[in-house]
């Protein structure tokens, strides 16, 4: 009786070696290399799962139908818009009128409140005195004024 090698199988099946130990390991077939005999069972079995994997992966994998959702009608989508700038809106005269009438009134408002001649005033008008600042001792006298004195 001849036994058949990993190897001569591998390349019956036109893979490496590597593989079809992998495969004959997932399968609970123990062989320590490449060079291992294998019981004629073992090579049945070997073929049959080989034969099955080459025809799952020649199919070609349908995609699953799932249940769908029942979705709303969809709305139409709103149609586009023609125009590629946006549309300016025209003033009118009486708007133009009114515009002009308040940018005049706020330019007599600002010459009647400042002459011509003077410039703006940008400082702030002094407000009182500062307070003179006080040594570092006297500010340590008056925030340690209730501790009792140490005899030095």
């Amino acid at each position: 009786m001849v036994k058949t090698r990993v190897h001569d199988l591998a390349a019956e099946f036109g893979i490496p070696s590597e593989q079809l130990l992998g495969m004959l390991r997932e399968m609970n077939i123990f062989v320590r290399s490449h060079l291992s005999a294998l019981e004629p069972d073992q090579v049945s079995a070997a073929r049959v799962r080989w034969e099955r994997e080459k025809r799952r992966s020649a199919e070609p994998e349908a995609p699953k139908k799932g249940r769908r959702r029942k979705t709303a009608a969809a709305e139409p989508a709103p149609a586009p818009v023609e125009a590629a700038r946006p549309v300016r809106r025209r003033r009118t005269k009486a708007e133009v009128q009114q515009q002009e009438a308040e940018a005049q009134e706020q330019d007599e408002r600002e010459s009647a409140g400042a002459p011509a001649g003077e410039p703006f005033a940008l400082e702030a008008p002094p407000s009182e005195p500062a307070a003179p600042t006080l040594s570092l001792e006297e500010r340590a006298r008056l925030l340690f004024k209730d501790l009792p004195a140490t005899a030095e």
